[in-house]
């Protein structure tokens, strides 16, 4: 897939994420970029890198209570 594609595919899911999820979103960054995530995958366990067309790295919600200021 062409990388305009892709971009254009991703911009319109994310204006089309309904309110109630968008009030959730807070400090979020959409990086596209073409780069092989096979080595990082490698260590994920039931991931079809084939399929991955992408992957959050950082600290889930559920477990940031109380911190802040943390980087991925």
């Amino acid at each position: 897939m062409e990388k305009e594609k892709f971009e254009a595919i991703v911009l319109n899911t994310l204006k089309n994420i309904p309110d109630k999820f968008k009030d959730k979103i807070k400090n979020l960054s959409i990086v596209i970029e073409e780069k092989d995530i096979r080595p990082v995958l490698k260590d994920k366990k039931n991931v079809r890198t084939k399929y991955t067309l992408g992957l959050y790295q950082g600290l889930p919600a559920t477990k940031r209570a109380g911190r802040r200021n943390i980087l991925p």
